[in-house]
Formats: C-alpha cells, sequence, structure tokens
C-alpha cells in the first residue's frame, strides 16, 4: 500500500461508481471503534503483478483522536481575558477534535474461495445431471427386463404344448418297438430325450424366467463319463452336417450324484456352443476326467475364441458376443447362463480358460460321488 494514494490505484476503478452507494450504506452503518467489521463487500483488485484477484473488503471505523493539551496552553489559556479565552478555547475545541477519526480497510485475498465454490457448484449439478440421467437409465432397463421376461414367459408356454405332442408320439412309437431296429430306438430314445430336456427349459423359464434360479433336481447315482458320451452321441447329427470333427476321449468312470437330465442340458449347451460357432472343418474335443474332488469335463474348440474384456459377462442371462452379432450367428444368450445354474445346482461350476492349439475351452466341475443324501431339490 505504500506510495498508494487512492482506493482506485488498486481496485477496479468500473466497480467503484457502482459500488458507491454500497460503500455510502456501509460509512452509515458503521459502529464506533469496539465494534466488528461492518461489512463485507467483494471486490475485485489488481495486485502489483498485474494480476486481477477477488478480494472481501471490511472497513471499520477509527475513533475521533483524543487532543493533547501541553502545559504552556493551559497557561496561556489562564492569563487570556475572558472573551478572549472563551473564542480561543472553542476554537482550538474545533481543531484538536476532528468530527471523523477515519477508517481502516482490510481487503482479504478470496479467489480461491470463490473458484472452490464454484467448482463445488458446478460438481453438484453435473453430478445432478449424471443422477438424474441414471435413474432415467435405471428405470429403462427395468422396462426391458420386463419385456425380456415377459417374451420368455410367453414363448415357453407356448413351447410345452407342441413339445408334449411330440413327446407322447415318441412313447407311442417306443411301446411299437418290436417292429423298430435298435438304430431306430436309440434315435427315438435321444429325441424323446432331447424333447424332455426342452420341456424342462420350458417349464424352468416359465416357473422363474426372470433368473433362471431355483432350479429343480432330482439327484441320483451316475457316471459322468457315460453322460458325456451320450451327450456326444445326441450332437453328433448335427456337428456332422455343420462339418465338425466331434470327438470324445474314453475314460474312465468319474462317479457323481447328480440329476441326469439337468447335466445332459449344461453339456448339450456347451456342446452346441462349440458346434455353432466353429467354422466347417474345425474340430470339437470333449475330455472327461477328475480334478481334486471334482469330475471334470472339457469342451475344446477351434472357434474364433473369447476376448478378455466379454469373458466376466459371458455367463449372464441374454449377453451374446460382439462376435457373435456381427456374424450374424443366432441365439438367445441364455445358454450358457442355463449351465451355470446347472452346475451350481449341483454345488460345481463353469469356467472359461486357455489351451495351447485350442481357441476356447469351457470346463465344468462336478462334485465326485460322497456318502450324501441322493436326491433333494434345490
Amino acid at each position: 500500500m505504500v506510495g498508494i494514494r487512492s482506493i482506485a490505484d488498486f481496485i477496479d476503478p468500473a466497480q467503484i461508481d457502482e459500488r458507491r452507494q454500497a460503500i455510502d450504506d456501509m460509512r452509515s452503518t458503521l459502529e464506533p471503534i469496539d465494534a466488528e467489521a461492518a461489512a463485507e463487500v467483494p471486490w475485485t483488485a489488481t495486485r502489483k503483478d498485474g494480476q486481477q484477484r477477488r478480494c472481501v473488503v471490511r472497513v471499520r471505523a477509527l475513533p475521533a483522536p483524543t487532543p493533547e493539551v501541553s502545559e504552556q496552553d493551559e497557561i496561556e489559556a489562564d492569563d487570556a481575558s475572558e472573551g478572549a479565552a472563551t473564542s480561543d478555547a472553542t476554537g482550538m475545541e474545533e481543531v484538536l477534535t476532528p468530527s471523523n477519526g477515519g477508517y481502516v480497510v482490510v481487503a482479504i485475498d478470496v479467489t480461491e474461495r470463490e473458484e472452490l465454490a464454484a467448482d463445488r457448484e458446478r460438481l453438484f449439478a453435473i453430478q445432478k445431471e449424471v443422477t438424474q440421467s441414471l435413474i432415467e437409465q435405471n428405470n429403462r432397463l427395468r422396462e426391458l427386463t420386463q419385456m425380456k421376461d415377459d417374451v420368455v414367459a410367453t414363448v415357453s408356454h407356448e413351447l410345452r404344448t407342441p413339445i408334449t405332442s411330440i413327446r407322447g408320439f415318441i412313447e407311442l412309437l417306443l411301446d411299437a418297438s418290436s417292429e423298430l431296429t435298435d438304430s431306430q430306438i436309440r434315435m427315438l430314445q435321444t429325441i424323446d430325450r432331447n424333447a424332455e430336456q426342452l420341456q424342462r427349459v420350458a417349464e424352468d423359464l416359465l416357473a422363474d424366467p426372470g433368473a433362471g434360479r431355483g432350479l429343480r433336481v432330482a439327484f441320483t447315482e451316475l457316471d459322468l463319463n457315460k453322460l458325456a458320451e451320450d451327450a456326444v452321441h445326441a450332437i453328433q447329427t448335427s456337428a456332422a452336417a455343420q462339418g465338425i470333427r466331434l470327438t470324445i476321449e474314453p475314460g474312465g468312470e468319474v462317479p457323481i450324484f447328480g440329476d441326469p437330465t439337468r447335466l445332459h442340458q449344461l453339456l448339450g449347451n456347451l456342446l452346441a456352443n462349440a458346434i455353432k460357432f466353429s467354422p466347417r472343418g474345425a474340430r470339437v474335443l470333449v475330455i472327461v476326467d477328475v480334478a481334486d474332488s471334482y469330475g471334470r469335463v472339457q469342451v475344446l474348440d477351434e472357434g474364433p475364441g473369447i476376448p478378455d474384456n466379454e469373458r466376466g459377462q459371458l455367463f449372464e442371462r441374454f449377453y451374446r458376443l460382439a462376435s457373435s452379432t456381427e456374424m450374424g450367428v443366432p441365439g438367445t444368450g441364455l445358454g450358457l447362463a442355463i449351465a451355470k445354474s446347472v452346475a451350481e445346482a449341483h454345488e460345481g461350476f463353469v469356467d472359461i480358460v486357455d489351451t495351447p492349439g485350442w481357441s476356447t475351452t469351457f470346463r465344468v466341475y462336478i462334485p465326485l460321488r460322497t456318502p450324501v443324501v441322493a436326491s433333494r431339490t434345490a
């Protein structure tokens, strides 16, 4: 402030005229010296380096100075004549006791504070917009989910009648087995098993279209290796029609407790996916073995593979790979979700890994048979 003669030297002059009335109002409300700051007014101040800063100005009144009268002045006042003394004393009082002692003005830099406040308001506005957008998106997702559930329920309901009819005619044909060859009987049994599996899927989706959880399972003693062989045999014709070489490595017995229809459903979904995504002439290999306390089925294929960033969503209902949409591969996105649900209903799990020489390997783990109750509902 040294050398500055006017407030206009450091306060934006454009604000002075604008705020003159405000200053007058402040002056008219100031209290004596023992009062605290009377008002705060934001100003734009200019520093020595030319940088403009926002500041709050606090104005405080100073008291009039107390006049100091010397001894000589007192003597001279006593010796003067009465009329003259009165006149001199009055004039001295007017000179030595000014009506206003002045003001103290303090400017506090609040630039950062105002910037932070502005940032806070801006962030609050952005947060409000994002929250509103999320609410709208969430509502839209609820609507889409409900639409999907309604479609699944409708399709499932419409499937039950023709499936029941198919199974009825198969039963009639099997009753006349004396007129059929062994090969024809095996084919009819495969058709019946697949029709039963499809019927169970339709019933499950109809009963619980929202998630596919709470599957009904009836456990019995099974050989996982035999189940895998049956699943491969059931889909062999479809694989051959698409030019896929589907094979299974022979293995020993793998004893488990499980629901045969559900496990056929699980393995059938994995095999169908492997065949559907593999190019003509590719191989699909099934391996059944034991891993620790689990029976394990591995399905290896030579398809396009699955990107790492999509594997986390692979077992979600209705999720389809971006590549499958681009390639025009048909599907609903339910196969792997159902496979996961079936494995979990058996207290097992399904995962996906990379195997050298193959594009994709799906692995199913089912606990080995232990002395537990062999039938339950999950």
